[in-house]
């Protein structure tokens, strides 16, 4: 086996699965509702609430526009905040720790009946 013809071939399969994913290529803040909008390779745009993401709930509108695009937008750093995210986790809907997870499903819960009633609602 060689291990150098291997490592090449690896490499490759790496950087062509690495061009393929969704890389963020813009944030833009919506002051009004602190949502922020990821504009992503692939044309899709993703709105998260800055509050949903761990580590962004205290920010100020300049702490949540001041980010660095890691590898290519594979990740997005806060710089001020000292928060890290992978695009791919994002997009996956994990915006934090599995802790935190847990706290935001909880308190989402809580609001979810509510919602629901209204979605039964009869229309005359």
């Amino acid at each position: 086996m060689n291990r150098d013809k291997d490592f090449v071939i690896a490499e490759k399969f790496g950087n062509t699965d690495l061009a393929e994913l969704p890389k963020i290529k813009n944030l833009v803040l919506e002051k009004r509702n602190r949502r922020m909008k990821f504009d992503l390779s692939n044309g899709v745009t993703l709105i998260v609430p800055a509050d949903s993401i761990q580590g962004l709930q205290k920010a100020s509108d300049s702490d949540l526009t001041d980010i660095e695009l890691w590898d290519e937008g594979l990740m997005i750093y806060w710089k001020r905040l000292d928060v890290a995210f992978q695009t791919s986790s994002l997009l996956l809907g994990v915006f934090g720790t599995k802790q935190w997870m847990k706290r935001m499903q909880a308190e989402n819960n809580k609001i979810e009946p509510n919602v629901i009633k209204k979605q039964n609602k009869k229309v005359a």
